[in-house]
């Protein structure tokens, strides 16, 4: 496939089945002054929000727009830096700097505690995610340049290590697995995407090393073939002014970049805490880059070039922001540690 570089901003006109949308404030809730959330993570059914407090993951109800707090649960010795939900088990997921990860019961206990702590990495774990069928494979990745494999033992009721991937040779900073779980992608402080692929006994393969120019904050699948990545600025911790979508080309069996998106944030400080996030019913692309979080809606077909058109930024005026959208982008979660207040937007057509 012929590399296209299309840095031009994402400002095209809507299509005639588009309309243009906007995420508004809806509520607001300040934290305690000392408090700091580097994850947040809100359960399917949009009833409890988790949100990671140093060690702690704080329990809040969560009912239209509104929250309470219900419940705080020690699950690490250090802060806890990314959160995930298992849908099928009622269960949430923390990583954590003190290199572990714990799983919790979204059920509400007298005596919470976590269920089970992996321990696997030697190093802080900086990200997390979940096979998206069967929910019965976790991949962790971490500071240790690792990403361990977790499967579920359905006889022994209890989650061990099958597997570890040893190919960066930096930070992995971020991972995301396609909708039919057959493919997972990393990316690390190493200049490099990691593109792996399923084996029929379950265990992975690197099928793929993307060599890029800047080491990369986050990324995620947006459908089977097409992934996006943002990258940093001359590998240093400030976003970049652009973000890469690859495709996969059938010829060479590779993927390959396909174009370039102008995003706000270039050149401001970025962590890679808030998770790029693509919420596949509204085909909405959330991108967290140095100050700003972009929201670009995708349209696309298994033949035609990938169609983005750029809907709203929003200024965060702080170089730490964490979080979350609901799974079917009704609500946008920003926590701004500046401000030590969680900002909770509501998607509206405009």
């Amino acid at each position: 496939m012929k590399h296209q570089t299309n840095t031009k901003s994402c400002t095209k006109k809507l299509n005639q089945q588009q309309k243009q949308f906007s995420y508004v404030p809806y509520f607001e809730y300040s934290q305690q002054k000392h408090e700091v959330i580097w994850a947040l993570s809100l359960n399917q059914q949009k009833t409890l929000l988790f949100a990671a407090t140093k060690e702690n993951v704080k329990v809040k109800q969560f009912k239209n727009g509104r929250l309470r707090g219900l419940q705080k649960i020690k699950m690490h010795s250090q802060d806890v830096t990314t959160m995930n939900i298992l849908k099928s088990r009622s269960q949430y997921i923390s990583g954590s700097f003190d290199s572990t990860i714990c799983i919790g019961s979204q059920y509400l206990m007298s005596n919470p505690k976590y269920i089970t702590k992996l321990k696997q990495h030697s190093q802080w774990v900086s990200c997390v995610i979940l096979h998206p069928i069967l929910e019965d494979q976790l991949m962790s990745g971490s500071s240790d340049l690792n990403i361990q494999i977790w499967s579920w033992n359905s006889f022994l009721q209890s989650w061990f290590c099958s597997q570890t991937i040893c190919e960066h040779q930096g930070q992995i900073f971020s991972m995301s697995i396609n909708q039919e779980g057959n493919q997972f992608i990393s990316c690390a402080t190493d200049q490099s995407i990691l593109v792996m692929e399923s084996s029929e006994k379950r265990t992975w393969q690197v099928k793929q090393k993307i060599k890029v120019n800047q080491w990369g904050f986050r990324l995620s699948f947006i459908n089977n073939k097409i992934f996006v990545f943002q990258p940093s600025e001359q590998n240093n911790w400030h976003g970049s002014k652009n973000i890469h979508f690859y495709q996969f080309n059938s010829s060479s069996n590779q993927y390959v970049i396909s174009q370039e998106i102008q995003v706000k944030g270039g050149g401001y400080p970025c962590y890679c805490y808030f998770p790029q996030i693509y919420i596949p019913s509204k085909q909405i692309l959330l991108s967290k880059n140095g100050h700003f979080v972009n929201l670009i809606q995708l349209t696309y077909s298994p033949t035609s070039h990938l169609e983005c058109n750029y809907q709203q930024n929003i200024d965060c005026k702080c170089e730490i922001t964490t979080g979350t959208m609901s799974e079917d982008g009704e609500f946008l979660i920003i926590f701004n540690i500046d401000t030590k207040k969680i900002q909770i937007r509501k998607f509206q057509l405009q």
